[in-house]
Order: C-alpha cells, then structure tokens, then sequence
C-alpha cells in the first residue's frame, strides 16, 4: 500500500538533503507508488533553495514553503491536509532517527492502524527528557492513558483514520502528534507502538532551547490539552 511522508522543515540546511535523499530511497525501494511531502515553515538558512533543487531531482517529492513562520504544530497539520495515499508517514527533518527504521514500520502495517515509534534511548538534552516524562504524567492524569512517546515524531498511521481523528483536533494544536495518539488510544485504534534509533542533534535550529521557552510552551500546551479534554468527553 503506498505512503504519504510528511517531513517538517525549518532552517535545517546541515542535514537536509541527506535525510530526504535517505527517505526517499527507503521508499523507493519498499513501493515505488509513494509522494513525499515537505513543508518548508519558512527557513531562512537556505534550506528553501536545497528543497527546490531535490525537487527538480526526486519527481515524487513535494515542496511546499510557508510565506510566514507557522511554528511546528500547524506546519505538520498542513503536511497532513496534503496527503493522498493510503498510509501516512511523518518524521522530522532534523536527522535524529533513522531511515532504516521506517521499514520495520512499513512491514507491520497490516497488523496496526497506528504504529508509533518510541525512542529507545533519547538523545536529547535533560531539558527534553524532562518534558517527555512531564507528557507522559499529563496523558496519564487527564486522560488515562499511558502511552510510552506520544509526541514521538516517527509514526504510520492509515490516512483514512487520519482524516476522521483530524476533524477532532485544533487547527492551531502545539502538538498534533499527542493529541492523535491520545484520540486514537481513546477510541480503541490498534495501536502498535515499535523502538527505533534516536540520534543527537548536531546541527539546525533547536526548539525550546532554554528553560523559558521551554516553560512557556509547555504551559501553552496543557492549556490547549485542558481545554480540549471537555469536548473529547462529549464525543467518546
């Protein structure tokens, strides 16, 4: 069945042209009948001008650039309104996962309608590990489910049931790939949750760095999880 990647990008010019290229053979190999969908969130370091050149190269490769900067959130909800094929693939454009990985997906997708990548070991700074703990604790308290990576950006999941869980999200959500994995735990999706390889950042532009940004975004965050804990009781 053939997949829809959807791959954010802001100001990633280090290490971009190697992971679309490195995505695009996995893809290439495992079902040639795939579309691969970029969103450029308005990079200023030159990534646009990398983008337009693959895409003169790779003909199943998309780009789409942002007039303003949108943030990551709505960045990754327009990849997802661009999607036409069966299956839908996000992973970020930084370099920390590897393509590999993607067909260890890719081969259990008949058994799941959700599989969602985890990172075995992440290598990020303590600041990010804390917030995934502080996420986990989150789920757990307001929603009651425990799931091991929910804002894990690896994950396949059936475009079909995409379509249906994105009418129930905010447009404008910090974090789309939470509020989908707590929807589809909520409504009983077959949920596949599989380790992959997770990679430091060495290059690009790193969000949340500092303690304030990182406070800020959080607090924004469970406000917008808050308030939409009320509206998912009167659907489910």
């Amino acid at each position: 069945m053939p997949v829809s990647v959807v791959m954010p990008c802001f100001n990633e010019k280090d290490v971009l042209e190697r992971e679309v290229k490195a995505y695009y053979e996995r893809l290439e190999a495992l079902d040639p009948d795939f579309e691969f969908i970029v969103v450029d969130d308005n990079s200023l370091d030159g990534s646009s001008e990398i983008l337009v050149r693959l895409a003169a190269l790779l003909p199943r490769l998309k780009v789409y650039r942002s007039d303003t900067n949108m943030g990551y959130g709505p960045t990754v909800m327009r990849g997802y309104a661009l999607c036409s094929k069966d299956f839908v693939f996000q992973v970020d454009s930084d370099g920390q996962f590897d393509p590999d990985d993607f067909a260890g997906l890719y081969e259990s997708r008949d058994s799941a309608d959700y599989i969602l990548g985890y990172r075995r070991s992440r290598q990020d700074r303590l600041h990010r590990k804390v917030l995934s703990q502080f996420i986990r604790l989150v789920n757990a308290a307001l929603f009651g489910v425990w799931l091991r990576d929910a804002n894990c950006p690896f994950r396949l999941i059936r475009r079909g049931l995409l379509s249906e869980l994105l009418k129930e999200i905010p447009p404008d959500a910090l974090t789309p790939s939470i509020f989908l994995a707590l929807l589809a735990k909520k409504k009983k999706l077959r949920i596949l949750e599989v380790p992959v390889t997770h990679r430091p950042r060495l290059t690009g532009h790193e969000s949340l760095a500092g303690v304030g940004r990182l406070v800020s975004f959080s607090a924004r965050g469970f406000r917008q999880l808050w308030r939409w804990r009320k509206s998912l009781r009167e659907v489910l």
